[in-house]
């Protein structure tokens, strides 16, 4: 009798443990199922790390380049004396055709005012060598 107590209550303690040992082989599947997924995505955080090395060395390179292109750019203030300067030089141009056409005024007159005297002297050497024929 004792026995079979005994024999009861370890029958019991071993549906137990088989209870416990699929209730761990069930564990065990959903550990191995989230192990697969943390594989995957330890994976993909390898992937997305190099992308970023690589965006990284892009804008690295992106920096140095507008730290380059900084260097040699022209700045506002370069920009308006730069064009300062070219006014002033076209002032100069200005001024100079100014002139040359204000003296080209005074040839042209110049020029019709011989034109006229030399009309006139023609004019008076035809009649002396009409009057002396």
């Amino acid at each position: 009798m004792q026995e079979d107590i005994i024999l009861g209550k370890l029958t019991q303690h071993d549906k137990r443990f088989d209870e416990h040992d699929r209730r761990f082989d069930e564990h065990d599947k959903k550990f191995d199922v989230l192990v697969d997924k943390l594989g995957n995505h330890e994976e993909r955080l390898v992937r997305i790390e190099d992308k970023l090395d690589k965006v990284e060395n892009r804008v690295f390179n992106v920096e140095q380049d507008v730290k380059d292109i900084k260097k040699t750019m022209a700045t506002k203030d370069d920009l308006r004396q730069l064009r300062n300067d070219y006014l002033v030089s076209q002032d100069h141009i200005i001024k100079k055709l100014d002139d040359m056409h204000q003296e080209q005024v005074a040839f042209n007159h110049a020029f019709i005012r011989h034109e006229e005297k030399l009309e006139t002297h023609d004019k008076q050497i035809k009649e002396l060598q009409l009057k002396t024929t």
